[in-house]
């Protein structure tokens, strides 16, 4: 007579095989949500300059926003200035939610930042020495994306 089934060593030699795979596997997924979230914070300064630049293009005699203008902006309202619309939607960061670091430094120059999680990221900085009291939270890291416009 024939029994149908797996046996328990069987079953037991599976479950250590997924269990392996698994622990293999979560540690890379979460090196790349890291990533991803880095990129985001990249391309969201990237369509903030942009959108400084344009305000900059727009005025006479040019300037960009002062701190006040900027901090008084919320993370997902528009950026506008009468019927001009400089930035549809501000970004914030993926992590915490807030804006991003924007310091007019006058004379036509100001510094954006990003902090980023990957510690092993070649295009990251030290952080402007303000970060924590213009954006509200540190970086853990130190370690930041900025734009430096002068």
């Amino acid at each position: 007579m024939l029994k149908k089934g797996f046996t328990l060593i069987e079953l037991l030699v599976v479950i250590a095989i997924i269990g392996t795979l698994t622990a293999i596997t979560v540690p890379n997924l979460m090196a790349y949500r890291v990533k991803s979230r880095d990129a985001k914070r990249k391309s969201d300064l990237r369509s903030i300059e942009k959108s400084l630049e344009l305000y900059q293009q727009t005025h006479s005699p040019p300037s960009f926003p002062s701190n006040t203008t900027y901090d008084g902006l919320t993370v997902g309202s528009s950026f506008t200035e009468g019927s001009t619309v400089y930035l549809t939607e501000v970004p914030g960061d993926p992590s915490t939610g807030l804006k991003y670091y924007y310091n007019n430094t006058g004379d036509l120059t100001y510094v954006l930042a990003a902090c980023l999680e990957d510690t092993t990221d070649t295009s990251g900085t030290s952080c402007p020495a303000d970060y924590l009291n213009r954006v509200g939270v540190s970086c853990s890291t130190n370690k930041c994306f900025v734009i430096n416009f002068n």
